[in-house]
């Protein structure tokens, strides 16, 4: 080394790259998560088939009536099945069926983007080449993609991954008929809780010992909610702040069909089971939602197709312009033990059912309509709205018609507009 000269620095090393972060997005799983053993195993089925075509994404579509628990079971089941999936996984609402505007395909997929690293500068702005830029990213991936609350399939589509590895779990109150059509998704349709899983949701979140001294309560409870999971949760969570009332007092406050949402209300939107209803009914056009609200005074929980276009003074042939195929709604089985009422009827609209002088607030939804038969909620039966001692709907205005004055004390149906059309050809 020449005298004066420094000795040899050694090359400065690179610091280190920080590994990316693989998106795990899933919301918190549900505690206790009770029923939906076939669901379950239906979606473990389709799970298998991930990668057997070498060219095709899977996809599986869960539709149910609002409140029917199907991002429960969608959020259940995924944290069950992450493992298989070691490239993480994605999840967003779209918000289909929420108040307010639903979310814009576009900005779901830069969120997306964004949880797999895609540096802001590189992300494009127009929606196609943001959606061509995600399949690549998502080329040669096993990857989770939860679709929660999708409106339509126009809402799907764009979100759909190219690669075989992928599964796309979507969640909608309509049975996405196109997208089954079209990419071959699995329908896995949600109904009511049976009468053991609606006991064993009450007996998880009330405890063994309150549920099983007052058992008659519990039916009562059980017939009163309709079977509906949510209900079930809002009454289970009332029981459970108020330990000290007795369930058969709540049982009692649920007996009057008329004042039932009101009982079940919160300051919660998510949580107020006519808000979540009424989301669903705020989607109808026009023509469906007087056709829905005519349905409501049929007496029975079944109605034949040329019945329900005598009710609404059409001919059944214009039955289809009310419940276009794209958006018909998805219905429950009407089946019910020996001894008990029919099931209440579980749709892409909001339940509801009502007496000509009432504003829409009960808790069945419409039919889904067909070349035969259409089951309907069975007003005076079950759901949330009959006229009681009577059996049967009220003498009154016309119940195309939304009343011009609500029955107080209720609260009147958000986002519901005078609504006077007729199904008529467009």
């Amino acid at each position: 080394m020449p005298e004066g000269a420094s000795p040899a620095q050694p090359p400065a090393k690179r610091p280190a790259q920080p590994l990316a972060q693989l998106p795990a997005q899933l919301p918190a799983d549900v505690r206790g998560f009770v029923g939906r053993v076939d669901q379950l195993a239906a979606l473990d089925a389709i799970a298998d088939t991930v990668g057997a075509e070498p060219t095709a994404v899977v996809i599986s579509a869960i539709a149910g009536t609002a409140g029917a628990g199907k991002t429960a079971l969608a959020v259940h089941w995924a944290h069950r099945v992450a493992d298989r999936f070691p490239d993480g996984q994605l999840y967003v609402n779209l918000r289909g069926f929420d108040p307010g505007r639903t979310l814009d395909p576009a900005d779901a997929i830069r969120a997306f983007l964004d949880a797999l690293g895609v540096p802001p500068q590189r992300i494009p702005t127009g929606r196609d080449a943001m959606a061509a830029l995600y399949r690549s990213r998502l080329a040669d991936k096993r990857m989770l993609v939860l679709l929660d609350n999708a409106r339509d399939a126009d809402q799907v589509r764009p979100l759909l991954p190219g690669a075989p590895g992928c599964l796309v779990l979507v969640t909608s109150r309509n049975r996405l008929t196109s997208l089954i059509a079209t990419a071959a998704a699995h329908p896995v349709p949600l109904d009511l809780f049976t009468t053991a899983e609606a006991r064993d949701l009450l007996t998880h979140r009330l405890g063994h010992l309150r549920a099983t001294t007052e058992p008659d309560a519990v039916d009562l409870l059980i017939t009163r909610c309709a079977r509906l999971p949510l209900a079930l949760a809002i009454v289970a969570a009332r029981g459970a702040t108020n330990s000290h009332t007795p369930l058969t007092t709540l049982a009692t406050e649920l007996a009057d069909a008329r004042t039932r949402l009101d009982t079940l209300a919160d300051a919660e939107p998510a949580t107020d089971l006519r808000a979540v209803f009424s989301w669903s009914y705020t989607t109808l056009s026009r023509p469906a939602a007087r056709l829905f609200r005519l349905l409501g005074l049929h007496p029975g929980p079944d109605l034949a197709t040329p019945a329900a276009a005598s009710l609404a003074g059409l001919a059944p042939t214009e039955m289809r312009h009310c419940w276009p195929n794209s958006s018909r709604p998805t219905c429950s089985s009407n089946t019910s033990p020996a001894g008990t009422p029919p099931t209440t009827c579980s749709a892409t609209t909001p339940p509801t059912s009502r007496t000509p002088s009432t504003p829409p607030i009960s808790g069945t939804p419409p039919p889904a309509a067909s070349s035969t038969t259409t089951s309907i909620p069975p007003t005076p039966r079950t759901g949330f709205s009959t006229t009681p001692g009577t059996g049967s709907p009220s003498r009154g205005p016309d119940p195309g018609s939304p009343p011009s004055t609500p029955r107080p004390p209720r609260r009147p149906w958000p986002g519901s507009a005078p609504n006077t059309g007729s199904c008529s050809r467009p």
